[in-house]
């Protein structure tokens, strides 16, 4: 589950501010290994494409920063017929690449020059958790986020007339 107001993020400020840290037990835990979450985001993107199979080749330069989105877009990518460049895809909470934050212009240098020179149709950056996308397009320009929001809303809003778009 998201962390947010109501789902923990409060109660860690308080803790926080009130110096209220307890003392972590001496024995040792245990690691269990879940999967199951990166098939389940596919399977709701996939929905958006629903006829994914017969999707056209595109080449795509992808950069999820080090970050949380790789395991999601590997998954993702493997049921699309896409040409993909990958770039940063070892899972690095140091983040060597660059900071996982593609709002700064900075971040993303590296993946518009990458999508130019690979001639690709376009490239994919990714935030931190992968709540966010950018798109570069094949001229390496970014596109603004309200354009995008249009074009899922628009696809929602096809596959979905008459019921409220929730973007």
């Amino acid at each position: 589950e998201a962390m947010g107001g109501k789902t923990g993020i409060q109660a860690i400020y308080e803790i926080i501010v009130n110096d209220a840290f307890v003392e972590l037990p001496t024995e040792k835990g245990s690691v269990e290994v879940k999967s199951g979450a990166t098939q389940l985001t596919t399977n709701e993107v996939l929905k958006l494409v629903p006829d994914h199979d017969n999707l056209k080749s595109f080449k795509i330069v992808i950069d999820p920063a080090n970050a949380m989105g790789i395991p999601d877009f590997e998954d993702l990518f493997s049921y699309l017929n896409c040409e993909v460049t990958k770039m940063n895809f070892d899972l690095d909470g140091n983040f060597p690449a660059h900071e996982a934050d593609p709002l700064k212009p900075e971040n993303t240098a590296d993946l518009q020059a990458k999508v130019i020179e690979t001639k690709a149709d376009f490239g994919i950056g990714l935030d931190g958790d992968a709540d966010r996308i950018f798109i570069i397009d094949e001229l390496g320009r970014r596109i603004p986020s309200p354009i995008l929001y249009t074009i899922l809303a628009h696809i929602e809003h096809e596959q979905n007339p008459g019921e409220s778009l929730a973007y």
